[in-house]
């Protein structure tokens, strides 16, 4: 399920900011590891150290992936806890409506009395 669906919401203010349900809001996921080739070399052509352009292009396309990866895992993470937030303001929100009710009850209660 996408993090912004309905059922994700909905599990985020029954939750009210505690760990999410990892059915319905996906766990954070681990970052791919770096390529372990030397970067400069596959963004400059060296003479001394020939690559064929297939590799190098493959290379290439490997490390924009992984940094793509990282930017979504990074996004992904901000809309989870955004989302553990949401549910935090909305439960205080609630508990906070609930203490006005129970103190307005108290102050008509009061001024009846008198």
């Amino acid at each position: 399920l996408a993090l912004s669906s309905d059922e994700a919401k909905k599990a985020t203010l029954e939750t009210g900011g505690g760990e999410l349900p990892t059915d319905l809001v996906p766990a954070p996921q681990q970052q791919s590891p770096e390529l372990a080739v030397d970067q400069e070399a596959l963004w400059n052509k060296d003479p001394a150290h020939p690559m064929r352009d297939e590799i190098r292009q493959a290379f290439q396309s490997g490390m924009v992936l992984v940094a793509l990866q990282k930017s979504l895992s990074v996004r992904a993470a901000e809309i989870r806890e955004g989302l553990r937030q949401l549910g935090f303001a909305h439960d205080a929100t609630t508990r906070t409506q609930e203490l006005c009710n129970v103190a307005e009850g108290d102050l008509s209660g009061n001024g009846s009395r008198a």
